[in-house]
């Protein structure tokens, strides 16, 4: 199942948070991609590695957070009236 992804950091807000995407309870009596190519003695590895990189997808994600919000002021004060007032 795929959850929504934001826009502004291209990753689910769970997977930022834990480091993998999350698997509802349904998917897990369903046969998927993720059961196929699980193997038991390579987990505790994986999950390893999950954790090491997660600090560098959270990095990722927020410079892409960041870019996001510079577009968008971009755009919001390319529009913008400079207006002065005189009393």
């Amino acid at each position: 199942m795929v959850f929504t992804q934001s826009s502004a950091t291209g990753e689910t807000p769970f997977s930022l948070v834990y480091g993998t995407e999350a698997v509802l309870p349904l998917e897990v009596c369903l046969p998927n991609i993720l059961q196929i190519g699980f193997f038991e003695d390579q987990n505790a590895e994986r999950m390893r590695e999950l954790v090491d990189f997660s600090d560098e997808r959270r990095d990722r994600a927020l410079v892409k957070m960041q870019k996001c919000k510079q577009a968008m002021a971009k755009f919001y004060n390319r529009r913008v009236k400079n207006r002065k007032y005189h009393v």
